[in-house]
């Protein structure tokens, strides 16, 4: 694509954009730590009255033996190759991201 095609599109975005710029949907796992920082971003951008949406499909990943592991460049590359017992399938999770999309 041309840049000057590819400039051209995206200024003529700027007036949605700007509209946009401002609304916010704010999204939280149901873990506590996830609610309270979700809380404080929101406070921190001035929304008070805008709900948190809990999303069960946000939770962290289940690492199964993993879970408190030191991560190693071993345990890393276990962890990539979904290597251990009881964690979470990389493809599960992708399922969960793409489902909230």
């Amino acid at each position: 694509i041309p840049i000057a095609i590819c400039v051209s599109g995206c200024s003529s975005l700027n007036p949605i954009i700007a509209e946009l710029e401002h609304r916010f949907l704010f999204l939280s796992s149901p873990l506590l730590r996830a609610k309270e920082t979700c809380q404080i971003i929101k406070e921190h951008l001035g929304y008070q009255k805008e709900e948190i949406i809990i999303r069960d499909q946000l939770i962290e990943r289940e690492f199964g033996e993993a879970d408190g592991l030191k991560i190693t460049d071993t345990v890393y590359e276990r962890i990539l190759n979904d290597d251990y017992q009881g964690m979470e399938k990389s493809t599960i999770i992708r399922k969960r991201a793409y489902d909230e999309m």
